[in-house]
């Protein structure tokens, strides 16, 4: 029966109190800092995408202010300016006069563009027709009926820019890209002489706002008189107001351009209101969740209470004396005071035994396992002698045998049967430069061991038999044999991994490796005592069985073939040092 003196009640309403109270403190806090980030982030966006244009738009207008200059106050060898050119083709009938003007002119264009890369295009028109242009010409817009629409509005002007937008390029028959013209008449007051054009592409004005989300989102460009000769709208039924919309207004600062961004209030904070609604469903899931989560554990925590005298009468387990403080009068934490007091004074001669039991289990597994290292290992070792003895190196012969000596004894050593990471690494270096004099060129290897991971507890012999395997299976004809030993730390894990590039496993052998790998450390815990391990020799097996019997269910293994070529043997787990 539930009652709220019980430990269950108790249990349950604290724990849902306290995350009650930190859940709502860490939801409003959290949902107050973002939110005022992303409307700080997204208003220095915007601002800093308007500001970008109208720079964009300052940076061309200099341009074209300083190329138009250059027609009344540039003098050429005769101390001719281009205008005066422009109005020799406007007026004069002589050849020799109008194919320098034509050849000054030329000029003139192909030093600006050459000058003002950034350009699309650079314009001269002439009153009596001819056109100059550093690209290629189809069309005479200024003579085309759509002309007629904006030409006169650039008279008035008295030599101030016209600015235009056109989604084609109008002098050629290709029809892109899209330009901004910025177009102004050449000698307004005295000769009238013709136009001067400059065109940008609307791509590389338009860079700063490019990757604004349109959607919600209207641009307009503004001339000195407040007309707009640009509108990217993308929903003309609204009209835009400070109401539905922030606007972003920046003005060019010759004060020619005004650059208007006007952006929906909805797509700005649509963000906010999403995370809004995250954090709440968050907030109620995880209440839900954690209700039922906190109302199951105190039920496991506190049922078994009432259980445990029985059970802990029965059972061969022995503790400490423990007195339990009682502060709250709980029923449940009486019995448990009187169960171990019962337990304490008759299972400590059982614990002893099964103490002492499975210790001499797990030493039997042990020794098992490294009596059958050394034979094997030996084995190979004297292969490798007796290549050499043949070619009478005795130096060569010497620092094997001392190599080996040192492996044997550490093999065989029955002081402990796990060491450090580093020993591991210290002896398979022995074992590879014993295994380089016999395989010369066609054996490579190289060690890559993070030093924190030089203190890793873990059997004898664990890196050497894996490279034996390698050895075994992994050599190709064709190509040398190159070995990796790869450690690394990646938080409170260790990896190792033991890799090739030799001809790795076969699709059929690999499976198998894995099912038998699997079934081996499946069946340790039911290894009786006495019982020995029967591998048939040393190799992948034992070495994942031993790391088995030192890491226990930390130890996560994968046995594969490398996307390239070659097999890999990769051992992970949390980290434990000597």
């Amino acid at each position: 029966m539930f009652s709220f003196s019980s430990l269950r009640a108790k249990l349950f309403l604290t724990y849902m109190l306290i995350i009650l109270v930190c859940t709502v403190g860490v939801s409003i806090s959290t949902y107050i800092y973002i939110k005022e980030n992303i409307e700080k982030s997204t208003f220095s966006n915007l601002e800093q995408s308007v500001q970008g244009v109208s720079d964009m738009l300052d940076s061309y207008q200099n341009e074209f202010d300083n190329i138009s200059t250059q027609l009344y106050l540039n003098y050429d060898a005769l101390g001719n300016t281009i205008i005066y050119y422009l109005n020799v083709l406007n007026k004069s009938t002589d050849s020799v006069e109008r194919l320098k003007a034509t050849q000054s002119l030329d000029k003139f264009i192909l030093i600006n563009s050459s000058i003002y890369q950034n350009l699309y295009r650079i314009t001269l028109y002439a009153n009596s027709g001819i056109i100059f242009s550093n690209k290629p010409i189809d069309n005479n817009i200024y003579k085309s009926e759509a002309s007629k629409s904006w030409i006169p509005s650039i008279d008035p002007l008295r030599g101030n820019t016209f600015y235009r937008y056109s989604a084609t390029d109008e002098w050629t028959n290709e029809k892109q890209p899209a330009v901004f013209s910025f177009t102004r008449k050449i000698d307004p007051n005295d000769q009238q002489s013709g136009y001067i054009e400059v065109q940008i592409k609307a791509a590389d004005l338009l860079t700063p706002v490019s990757s604004l989300p349109w959607e919600g989102s209207d641009l307009r460009l503004l001339d000195d008189r407040g007309n707009a000769f640009y509108t990217m709208k993308t929903n003309k039924d609204i009209e835009v107001s400070s109401d539905n919309y922030y606007i972003f207004t920046k003005t060019t600062n010759k004060k020619y351009i005004v650059a208007e961004l006007a952006v929906s209030k909805r797509m700005v904070l649509s963000p906010i209101r999403i995370l809004r609604n995250i954090i709440i469903i968050s907030f109620s899931v995880f209440l839900v969740f954690s209700a039922f989560f906190f109302f199951f554990l105190a039920k496991i925590l506190t049922n078994p209470l009432r259980k445990l005298k029985s059970s802990i009468d029965r059972i061969d387990l022995v503790d400490k004396h423990l007195d339990i403080e009682n502060k709250y009068n709980m029923n449940e934490v009486d019995q448990i005071n009187r169960a171990f007091r019962i337990m304490n004074d008759r299972l400590q001669y059982s614990l002893q035994q099964i103490i002492q039991f499975r210790t001499l289990q797990l030493q039997s597994h042990f020794d098992t396992l490294q009596s059958q290292i050394n034979p094997h290992f030996l084995f190979n070792m004297l292969g490798v002698i007796q290549a050499l003895s043949d070619k009478g190196d005795t130096k060569k012969i010497n620092r094997i045998i001392a190599n080996l000596a040192d492996f044997l004894r550490y093999s065989t050593a029955t002081s402990s049967p796990v060491t450090s990471l580093n020993q591991e690494v210290e002896l398979t270096m022995k074992y590879l430069e014993l295994m380089k004099a016999r395989y010369l060129y066609r054996l490579e290897y190289s060690f890559d061991i993070d030093q924190q991971m030089n203190d890793l507890i873990v059997p004898k012999l664990t890196i050497q038999p894996l490279v034996e395997n390698c050895l075994q299976h992994g050599f190709n004809d064709a190509h040398p044999l190159h070995i990796r030993i790869i450690g690394k730390v990646i938080g409170d894990q260790w990896e190792l991994t033991v890799q090739d590039n030799g001809l790795g496993f076969t699709g059929s052998v690999l499976p198998s490796i894995r099912d038998k790998v699997d079934s081996y450390i499946q069946q340790l815990d039911y290894i009786s005592q006495g019982e020995r391990l029967g591998f048939g020799g040393m190799g992948l097996c034992s070495t994942l069985a031993r790391m088995q019997l030192t890491f226990k269910n930390q130890l996560h293994y994968s046995v594969g073939n490398n996307v390239d070529k070659g097999a890999y043997i990769m051992m992970s787990g949390n980290i434990k040092f000597l």
